[in-house]
């Protein structure tokens, strides 16, 4: 299967924020000095770039550069405001299912509990 520049490109810049190359929130070089320092076109940078934004691992802020994202430890609410635990999950391609560990009928209640009248 042919793997395309930009994936590469993508991988490569993904694997050097991995090894440390690129801190947490600092700035990536620019597109030009990537597309010199892979021999590629911006075009390409930009494509692996924007790979990058869809996996979570750099976000761009318009008009200063794009920056090197913290690692998701866990899962949050994102732009769209609230989102409940299966649609984050869904987000992040996580497979998602519901499980009952234990289930009684309970007929003493606490005192803090009004039983059902």
């Amino acid at each position: 299967m042919v793997k395309y520049l930009y994936v590469e490109i993508a991988e490569a810049l993904r694997d050097d924020i991995q090894k440390g190359v690129y801190g947490i929130h600092q700035k990536l070089p620019s597109e030009t000095d990537l597309a010199n320092q892979f021999s590629t076109t911006r075009l390409t940078i930009r494509k692996a770039i924007d790979l990058l934004v869809k996996q979570h691992v750099v976000v761009r802020d318009r008009n200063r550069g794009t920056y090197v994202l913290a690692t998701q430890s866990k899962i949050s609410s994102g732009s769209s405001g609230l989102v409940g635990f299966t649609e984050a999950a869904k987000q992040f391609q996580l497979d998602v299912s519901t499980r009952v560990l234990d289930l009684r009928r309970t007929i003493v209640y606490p005192d803090y509990v009004a039983p059902p009248s």
